[in-house]
């Protein structure tokens, strides 16, 4: 898989560091943010990520009000997001069916499982995004 850059917008500096190091290991490029206004930066910028990560319950603006604004905007509306969080699975399905989140990773994860959500969330943007998926 080709090298992507990736959000990760989480206000535990722990989960930042382990999820960071997983996904610089497995190729990516990886940006961090505590917090989702000031993520703004890596997301409203020259090239944008190809990926985020965020979680449900963030201060200032919470994961799910952060993806119905995204989702909601043009320009960011295509970008792929997992919705991060220690609910339960139930509860996540409904936030991304509410949102529009494109997967969802429940909190504590291992290294196989977040390699393996954000390698299909990628690969299903990708095809979707495809010319041969509009014919």
């Amino acid at each position: 898989m080709s090298s992507s850059i990736i959000l990760i917008i989480d206000d535990d500096a722990c989960i930042l560091e382990i999820t960071k190091a997983i996904l610089v290991d497995a190729g990516h490029e990886v940006h961090t943010s505590t917090n989702s206004i000031e993520a703004n930066r890596y997301i409203f910028c020259p090239t944008p990520p190809s990926l985020i990560i965020i979680d449900y319950m963030m201060p200032l603006a919470s994961g799910d009000n952060k993806i119905n604004l995204l989702k909601a905007n043009a320009a960011t509306k295509d970008i792929p997001i997992i919705l991060m969080s220690g609910r339960s699975e139930s509860e996540l399905l409904s936030i991304i069916l509410k949102t529009g989140a494109d997967a969802y990773l429940t909190k504590p994860f291992t290294k196989q499982k977040l390699t393996e959500v954000v390698s299909t969330t990628l690969r299903n943007a990708a095809v979707s995004a495809s010319p041969l998926a509009t014919q």
